[in-house]
């Protein structure tokens, strides 16, 4: 596995920690909403006195003021780490795609070295392979753009 596959493959991984810690965030939201109703429930239903009720209430809010922030990092986390993910596979389906036309160009090179130029199997071969040839071009030329607004897009 080479080095930019190991990138991919980390940050796909980064990527499912982070979806797992959002749910975790997301449960504790509701269990903090649900905390802070026992505890009105438990003013109005028991006997602790004004400070008592209000410190409980405070520390629920600053549990669940903790739990937002780190809601708000794992977005901003998640954003940059989907952001190079994108980048590294287009990188990687852009390198593929070169190599691939490469290899197709030598064989092109080879069958016309091969035959004779009145063959038609030949010339329906190198033509097959100048259409291929040109669909990699074609993918080549997209994925550069595609890297071009990316590049645009992270600058603003």
């Amino acid at each position: 596995m080479n080095q930019l596959d190991m990138s991919i493959a980390r940050l796909r991984l980064l990527l499912k920690e982070i979806e797992a810690k959002e749910k975790q965030i997301q449960a504790a939201r509701r269990q903090f909403r649900d905390q802070l109703e026992r505890v009105i429930n438990f003013a109005l239903y028991r006997d602790p006195s004004l400070d008592q009720t209000l410190a409980m209430m405070a520390d629920v809010d600053q549990r669940s003021e903790n739990t937002e922030q780190i809601g708000q990092h794992l977005s901003r986390l998640r954003a940059r780490v989907q952001s190079e993910l994108d980048s590294l596979q287009l990188t990687k389906s852009f390198e593929l795609a070169k190599l691939e036309l490469a290899e197709l160009e030598a064989r092109k090179v080879a069958l016309r070295r091969a035959d004779s130029p009145d063959s038609a199997g030949a010339e329906a071969d190198v033509a097959a392979l100048d259409a291929e040839i040109e669909r990699l071009r074609v993918l080549i030329n997209d994925a550069s753009e595609r890297a071009v607004e990316t590049l645009a897009r992270r600058g603003r």
